[in-house]
């Protein structure tokens, strides 16, 4: 059995605002980072008990986050820079876990809540919705044929999750009371929950169907700034609708993946 693991840090037990924790020059960042890998690892330890073969982990938190010195030897790391807009997924997959998640921007009571980058980008919306990373690679998986069984970080990630896959395996690991300021369980519970949660999504991955909406599909990224709108049109088939937002209308949702 084949699975991806895709990791954040701001959905992590014990992480608690951009400034101090998400970001390389923060006084915590050190130990977000290990506190990411023991959960990854976590994950890993259930998938593997409950018959997981090979488990390729994608470091996803942009300036880097995993580290690769403790992560499960059993796990292999996708890191770096430059990954493919549909980040290594294919149909040889059989499940993927988000681990460490975060909710979409402009989301209530959500712990550094953003969507994409919290430097750059405001909001995005799919067909008129809000649409986070969560949603928009949830689809993208379901392209592949390949059901999101796992989730772990915050409620209101929870919640999220549960609006594109209601059976979804969620593991709460904290409950953010606004966006820089959260109740966590201890690392070590929240590893213990994550352990069994990864067990059981993976038995239950028969039960949870991949998540594809139908097309047509309409993508709209409003920016925080026009200059960061101006680089996102450098790419082809995108059109401005203002300053600050962009958009690109397909049949074919991996035109969107970005």
């Amino acid at each position: 059995m084949k699975l991806y693991i895709l990791t954040d840090i701001e959905g992590v037990a014990g992480v608690a605002n951009f400034e101090d924790y998400s970001y390389p020059t923060g006084r915590f960042y050190l130990q977000s980072r290990r506190l990411l890998t023991l959960e990854v690892n976590a994950a890993v330890e259930g998938a593997l008990a409950a018959g997981a073969t090979d488990v390729v982990v994608l470091d996803g938190h942009g300036p880097g986050a995993i580290n690769v010195e403790e992560l499960h030897s059993e796990a292999r790391l996708l890191h770096g820079s430059g990954y493919p807009p549909t980040l290594g997924l294919d149909a040889s997959y059989d499940a993927l876990f988000f681990v460490g998640q975060h909710a979409m921007s402009r989301a209530e009571r959500a712990g550094l809540a953003h969507s994409y980058s919290s430097r750059t980008v405001e909001h995005v919306t799919l067909n008129g919705e809000r649409i986070g990373e969560f949603g928009l690679r949830t689809i993208l998986a379901g392209c592949f044929g390949i059901p999101v069984v796992l989730v772990t970080g915050d409620s209101a990630t929870a919640d999220e999750a549960r609006r594109y896959v209601p059976n979804i395996e969620a593991v709460v690991v904290k409950e953010s009371l606004n966006i820089s300021c959260a109740l966590s369980l201890s690392p070590e519970k929240a590893r213990r929950l994550i352990r069994r949660g990864a067990e059981r999504a993976l038995h239950r991955k028969e039960d949870i169907a991949p998540y594809q909406p139908p097309p047509p599909y309409e993508l709209v990224i409003e920016y925080q700034a026009e200059e960061h709108a101006d680089r996102r049109m450098q790419s082809p088939g995108w059109e401005r609708v203002d300053p600050v937002r962009v958009r690109k209308r397909t049949n074919d949702f991996l035109e969107l993946a970005w």
